[in-house]
């Protein structure tokens, strides 16, 4: 295990964890080059926005339900609840956020081009 940093990623270039997070395993070394999936604990604490050169799908995959912070189509910080179980997609960005609780997250990155008809906060041009 070891502990990954803001703007570390996988071996296999695909994944970004931001903040510290405990890696707890990897797909790196069994010689995937299009897709990239590890488990990551994640601490509490802010993250900032980032942006991704791929697609990546989260699942929270813990015991215990996580809670913070996110802003809303309007840009204010509204509270969020992630259930065990919970699937995001992100495309393009990873938006800001403020976690209060610990959360273990199974993220799976592609190798494939990011949607163009998606805005950086993932709703459909039009949408928000």
């Amino acid at each position: 295990m070891r502990i990954d940093n803001i703007g570390e990623s996988s071996p296999a270039n695909l994944l970004v964890m931001r903040g510290p997070s405990l890696r707890i395993t990897s797909s790196a070394g069994l010689g995937w080059t299009a897709v990239a999936v590890e488990r990551h604990r994640v601490g509490p604490g802010e993250r900032s926005e980032i942006a991704l050169p791929h697609p990546v799908v989260h699942l929270v995959s813990g015991q215990q339900v996580s809670y913070g912070e996110r802003p809303d189509r309007r840009g204010h910080f509204m509270p969020y609840t992630k259930q065990p179980g919970a699937l995001n997609v992100y495309s393009g960005f990873l938006p800001i956020m403020h976690q209060a609780t610990e959360v273990e997250v199974v993220a799976c990155a592609l190798d494939i081009p990011q949607p163009r008809r998606f805005t950086p906060m993932g709703f459909p041009h039009g949408v928000g």
